[in-house]
């Protein structure tokens, strides 16, 4: 017994002098599979702890001839020759670790420009690239931290407001220092003790996210994220009354209504439903994508246009009928749109000026 103890504080003491050098062999000495809804670069990230290396050392060591890809997103875009060599090195199967990724969902809600390496609409980006405030990190549930420390690849999702199970809101920064969550970052003092649960520290402060108090989250939200979550699985939802719509479809008509809201124009709107709703946002995102949201403002605008197409379209038409709103307030002409949501916006709403706000 005193033995192993030595000779685990040896191994420990050595390990980054011995795997700070490329791995030979052909399977890496620490494999194991992903869990059941994690995603690929937090897989990633902790079987780069369970051998002392930073994710972008141990990825460039491994993948010399693809060292830029790291930098990217792999959930998003993972070319099949990366993916091959670590199914390779870690003994698992190319299609186990491809469904953790959202090669396999992305046609369920957005279908446009699949080669792309930007990211897709919906999908919240993995880590701040600079100090703005328009940019916020992956999200996750406190709760979930505590029993597994892993990101799940759904909480990517900006629809993702809070944690079905647990009945919480999810997270997306630290609470100490206000840098956001991410799966490629780990906070460097970890890696000498070998710690496995790396992902739950802030990886600028090393704050550990588990001690903080969740905030319980609303029926609305969970109605939300429970919704949209089985619209992605199943491929189709029900909009209204008898309205069955393919499930990348009813996300581009979402995605239109939630973008007009951050437009000044519907501030009537949202004064109404939200009092305590702060204006600034209304100048602080309107050059940006609602997938730059941070969480508290996502949990406003999203509930808010779930509920305008609930019972559609009496609600919607209800609604922009008593603000006097037209069809350019809801459809800018680079839109894109879905029939469904087109052709009652087109029918029932009058002509106005366009204003690009």
């Amino acid at each position: 017994m005193i033995f192993c103890v030595i000779l685990n504080g040896y191994y420990r003491l050595n390990a980054r002098r011995w795997f700070d050098m490329p791995m030979s062999g052909n399977i890496w000495p620490v494999h194991f599979p992903p869990y059941q809804d994690e995603a690929f670069t937090s897989w990633f990230s902790r079987l780069s702890l369970y051998h002392f290396q930073v994710p972008s050392t141990f990825f460039k060591y491994n993948i010399p001839y693809r060292v830029d890809s790291w930098k990217q997103d792999l959930d998003v875009v993972c070319p099949d020759v990366i993916l091959t060599e670590i199914s390779r090195k870690c003994s698992q199967q190319k299609s186990s670790l491809y469904k953790h990724t959202f090669h396999c969902w992305r046609d369920r809600f957005d279908p446009y420009d699949g080669s792309s390496t930007a990211l897709p609409r919906w999908i919240t980006p993995t880590f701040i690239r600079r100090k703005t405030t328009h940019h916020h990190g992956w999200r996750m549930c406190i709760m979930c931290m505590r029993h597994k420390p892993y990101l799940k690849l759904f909480s990517r999702f900006h629809f993702t407001l809070a944690c079905v199970e647990h009945r919480v809101v999810l997270i997306d920064k630290c609470s100490y220092c206000n840098y956001p969550v991410s799966s490629h970052k780990i906070f460097e003092p970890l890696f000498r003790d070998g710690v496995s649960d790396g992902l739950a520290f802030c990886h600028y402060c090393g704050h550990d996210f588990r001690l903080d108090k969740p905030a319980i989250a609303s029926e609305a939200e969970i109605d939300l994220t429970s919704f949209c979550t089985q619209t992605v699985v199943k491929g189709h939802c029900e909009i209204g009354i008898n309205s069955l719509q393919y499930s990348h479809l009813f996300f581009e008509g979402f995605r239109l209504v939630c973008k007009a809201l951050l437009r000044p124009r519907l501030r009537e709107l949202l004064d109404a439903r939200i009092p305590e709703f702060d204006p600034s946002v209304f100048y602080q995102y309107h050059q940006h994508e609602i997938e730059f949201l941070s969480i508290e403002d996502a949990r406003r605008i999203l509930v808010l246009g779930k509920w305008l197409l609930e019972e559609w379209p009496s609600r919607f038409l209800d609604i922009s009928t008593d603000l006097k709103l037209c069809y350019s307030d809801w459809i800018l002409p680079r839109d894109i749109f879905p029939y469904w949501f087109g052709s009652v916006t087109n029918k029932h709403l009058r002509r106005g000026r366009i204003i690009m706000k």
